[in-house]
């Protein structure tokens, strides 16, 4: 889960109108109770998987007894899933939260986790009932992984965690948040000047206070004159009260009992059966923009739908000439205020916080038959959307208006966040253009590795023959798993030039610096191009001697063989046959061989 607060213009300033519940006493010292238990339990908890952490950071090197170590904290973690079902934590600069009650601190320093989630843009943590001990201790491994250096290759924690796929762990991240670009102390002016004017804004006597809950942005230009911008806050101080909010309840219930717009609707729609006069006709088509305007404020899109079917109705209607223009203009002016950016906002809130499939489809009916020149104001809400069957939806809508502009989305590819490139790849999955496999590619170098990863699969499998100096160029990426990646789609293309990229790569002085994995992906690569030079260069290599560093070669010959065993080539099942055939004396080398053979046995044979 993924929340976007990078809006440049930001939504509706919003208060929130959350009343205590009032109780009796008895009731209040229950509940008071209750949260006691429960963050004692949390914090019992967290006190057992310090210890765990402490004790793997002592023993590091023992990584078979990991799960020993978190033994408790698991036990610990489980017995309060089982009464709660989950547990939510709020991250913060260097503490978890729950319930408002801190249960983990320690410095904002690198050593404290809680300050490395936060610093990466994750703002709660969720523990669900059925977390198996290998999540906990793959997410404690992520706790301790490696902090940021200079090296750009070092992942993040977004990375680590959305590689990880966890089924019974849930986070929410911000991915942008800023107030202004200035120093600590003028930014702190602005965020008082901000709380000051809401704090006039909404604090009154009067009885209609409730309509001042919901302030835009233009309602702060004027008074907040010193601040430049201002994006995704949240007011939450001085709820409407217990009474007050009933009172709100009641009138809206009373409206939508009583029908009263539908009434209004109607009594509009009845006087296009006259001559109406330009004043008259102006006037309806206004008191009618009024009512979308509501229908779109209130996010009722199906009180905005039945409004445009009843203009639209008027179509159908034996109207005077005259009054059946006014009708048509009305049902223009309905759909050219749909397509304002400030509507694709508001819109997008209401896919955003809704799962209503009627309602989707009927954004989507509207959405779909706009012009053109509004797919970029649905780019720039796609962005900020966290519900992915909304920016699904989103995504088929401009891939409709988009369709001549495929270049629009291409652009955007770079976009640090994943799931919006993700977006525009179906977009351009969807729109198909001729030069999609160029505009693809380009993610070959993006800085996110998922995506680097997942781009160099996704143009390999499209059978797209001209995309094999994409995957060369890979072989030389910054990271160990896309250079393997690439290296394991090479030999799918051209063979001479996965042999000569291969072997320059294997014979170069550095080579015997790279990581284990990365040495058998290569191996296993230049297995698969199945060629006698290859071959017979790897038969060389397996009877290499040294006196000096024997224990290096024996390491190296230990990765040419176990890559050999995942090539699934029938070759080199024939050659290291050939070689155990003929002695080996090691008797380590001969044990990973004889395990090689068996496993390329079991591959031919499919067993």
């Amino acid at each position: 889960m993924q929340m976007d607060d990078s809006n440049p213009d930001g939504p509706a300033l919003e208060l929130d109108t959350e009343a205590p519940i009032e109780l009796d006493d008895g009731r209040a010292a229950s509940q008071d109770e209750e949260i006691k238990n429960r963050v004692k339990d949390v914090g019992e908890f967290f006190a057992q998987l310090k210890k765990g952490i402490k004790t793997i950071g002592l023993y590091r090197h023992n990584t078979q007894q990991y799960e020993t170590y978190l033994q408790h904290a698991y036990n610990s973690l489980t017995e309060t899933l089982e009464k709660y079902e989950a547990i939510q934590l709020t991250v913060e600069q260097s503490t978890f939260k729950f319930l408002k009650n801190v249960i983990y601190q320690a410095e904002a320093a690198e050593q404290n986790f809680a300050f490395r989630f936060y610093r990466d843009g994750v703002r709660l943590l969720v523990f669900r009932k059925g977390l198996t001990s290998e999540e906990l201790l793959s997410f404690v491994l992520i706790c301790l992984s490696s902090s940021r250096t200079s090296d750009s290759s070092q992942e993040d924690v977004i990375s680590m965690l959305w590689k990880s796929d966890f089924e019974h762990i849930e986070y929410v991240v911000i991915e942008s948040f800023s107030l202004g670009s200035e120093s600590n102390d003028q930014t702190k002016v602005e965020v008082d000047q901000i709380v000051n004017y809401l704090y006039k804004r909404i604090t009154t006597e009067s009885g209609d206070s409730h309509q001042f809950a919901r302030l835009s942005l233009e309602d702060l230009e004027i008074e907040l004159d010193d601040v430049q911008q201002v994006s995704g806050i949240a007011i939450g101080k001085s709820p409407v009260l217990a009474k007050e909010r009933e009172a709100i309840y009641a009138e809206l219930a009373a409206d939508e009992r009583d029908g009263m717009i539908s009434r209004l609707t109607d009594v509009l729609l009845d006087l296009f059966e006259e001559d109406l006069d330009q004043e008259l006709a102006k006037t309806i088509g206004d008191a009618f923009m009024q009512i979308f305007d509501n229908q779109l404020l209130k996010e009722d899109f199906k009180g905005v739908d039945a409004l445009f079917r009843k203009v639209r109705g008027l179509e159908t209607r034996h109207l005077p000439a005259e009054s059946l223009a006014w009708a048509r203009q009305s049902a223009h002016r309905m759909l050219a205020k749909l397509a304002e950016p400030e509507s694709i906002e508001k819109i997008a809130d209401m896919l955003d916080s809704s799962s209503d499939k009627e309602l989707y489809q009927l954004i989507h009916q509207y959405l779909a038959h706009l012009d053109p020149s509004t797919a970029s104001p649905i780019l720039h809400a796609l962005e900020r959307l966290n519900r992915p069957e909304a920016r699904r939806l989103l995504c088929k809508v401009l891939a409709i208006l988009g369709k001549e502009v495929p270049k629009m989305f291409a652009e955007k590819l770079q976009s640090p966040k994943a799931n919006y490139v993700r977006d525009m790849l179906f977009i351009l999955d969807t729109i198909n253009p001729p030069d999609k496999i160029k505009y693809i590619a380009s993610l070959v170098s993006h800085p996110n590795l998922a995506i680097r990863i997942e781009i160099l699969k996704s143009i390999a499998s499209s059978g797209d023959l001209t995309v094999g100096s994409y995957i060369t160029k890979a072989l030389k990426d910054k990271d160990a798993q896309v250079r393997a990646t690439a290296a394991a789609l090479l030999p799918n293309f051209d063979l001479g030039i996965a042999k000569r990229a291969l072997m320059s790569i294997v014979q170069a002085d550095t080579f015997a610096e790279k990581p284990d994995r990365e040495q058998m992906a290569m191996y296993t690569a230049l297995a698969n191009v199945n060629d006698p030079e290859v071959m017979a260069y790897i038969r060389d290599q397996l009877h290499a001697t040294s006196l000096l560093g024997k224990k290096k070669l024996v390491d190296h010959k230990k990765n040419i063989i176990n890559g050999l065993a995942n090539s699934g080539s029938i070759d080199v099942f024939r050659l290291l046959k050939a070689e155990l055939e003929s002695g080996v004396k090691d008797q380590e080398l001969q044990a990973v061989m004889q395990r090689a053979c068996k496993r390329l046995k079991e591959r031919l044979l499919g067993g």
